[in-house]
């Protein structure tokens, strides 16, 4: 399935399967997920399981390139700790070195973001569908 359409003012750009293109506002890894900025068509890095991701980067970007996010759909992923198949994930707590990472949602306040399509082990780069871009309840 591809979806096809044009956003308009600042937006003004073609869609195609679930990829947009956002300003990086800070260096962003390949596959690492992302979240809003401050700044309006801008994204940084997660770093914290109250964030609330966007999507995850298919490009690397330095600070002010363009960066291309998936927002919908398959993608690999960076993975924080050992994931198995069916594990929904969160962003990961950690921040510094980790940021961008998703972890295996676990807690009360975990919002899942995605769910693990191929499993990955410690630090290594898996593949999750992206379940829905935005704010999630918590596990209750």
């Amino acid at each position: 399935m591809s979806i096809t359409a044009t956003r308009t003012g600042a937006w003004d750009q073609p869609v195609s399967g679930g990829d947009f293109n956002y300003v990086a506002g800070g260096a962003i890894k390949q596959y690492a997920a992302v979240k809003a900025d401050s700044t309006e068509g801008q994204v940084v890095e997660t770093s914290a399981i109250t964030d609330i991701m966007l999507g995850i980067a298919q490009t690397a970007a330095a600070s002010g390139e363009t960066v291309t996010v998936r927002r919908l759909g398959v993608s690999k992923y960076l993975a924080d700790v050992a994931s198995s198949y069916g594990n929904e994930l969160m962003p990961s707590a950690s921040g510094g070195s980790k940021t961008g990472q998703l972890k295996v949602a676990a807690g009360a306040t975990a919002r899942t973001c995605a769910v693990v399509e191929h499993a990955a082990a410690d630090q290594e780069t898996g593949a999750c569908f992206i379940v829905t871009p935005g704010k999630q309840p918590p596990n209750s």
